[in-house]
């Protein structure tokens, strides 16, 4: 039988005897052996008296709400410890570029006709259109104050703009919409 255990031994048995024997030492043996435990006395903190107590909240009492309010008027992470002030940044609009189609006058009413050729309104199935203005309105950036029956005025600040129905700088050069002068032959006609 001996010798039958000798020839069974192997890695496997060595380090489950080994185990076995860690765990009974580590574990199992502890705990039948009896130790006495030294008993600690917690020594009491005296109560403070009325008076303390007294002191104690004098010390910590909060400040009034005033006192806090530098701390959100000073910026922590600033180098200077400042809030830097704000610059207001002027974002240029373009002018527009405005055309003037008509205006419609009436005793209570004034509307005028206007497309701005940078920025049309267009929808779909109709494409660019007119928009009707009247007085108050604003477009690109203008706000319309005058509507007259060649002309319009808009202003944006201290900046001022006329646009005319028929602008004079603008010359239209329409072949087709003008009728040939009565001193010119008309053209011969092919058969």
């Amino acid at each position: 039988m001996v010798k039958r255990l000798l020839l069974n031994i192997n890695l496997i048995n060595t380090f489950l005897v080994i185990l076995i024997t860690f765990l009974t030492f580590t574990y199992l043996l502890p705990s039948y052996q009896v130790e006495y435990k030294k008993q600690y006395q917690v020594k009491a903190e005296p109560t403070p008296d009325d008076e303390d107590l007294d002191n104690l909240i004098e010390e910590f009492k909060p400040l009034p709400l005033n006192d806090y309010l530098v701390i959100s008027d000073l910026n922590l992470f600033h180098p200077d410890r400042k809030i830097p002030p704000l610059q207001p940044q002027k974002v240029e609009l373009p002018k527009p570029d405005l055309v003037l189609y008509g205006t419609l006058i009436s005793t209570d009413t004034k509307i005028a006709y206007i497309e701005d050729l940078k920025a049309p309104v267009t929808t779909p199935g109709r494409g660019k259109r007119q928009k009707a203005m009247k007085i108050g309105e604003s477009i690109g950036g203008f706000v319309l104050k005058e509507i007259h029956p060649d002309r319009i005025v808009l202003f944006r600040g201290e900046e001022s703009m006329v646009v005319n129905v028929i602008d004079p700088k603008k010359k239209r050069h329409d072949a087709a919409v003008q009728p040939p002068s009565p001193t010119q032959p008309s053209p011969p006609k092919k058969r």
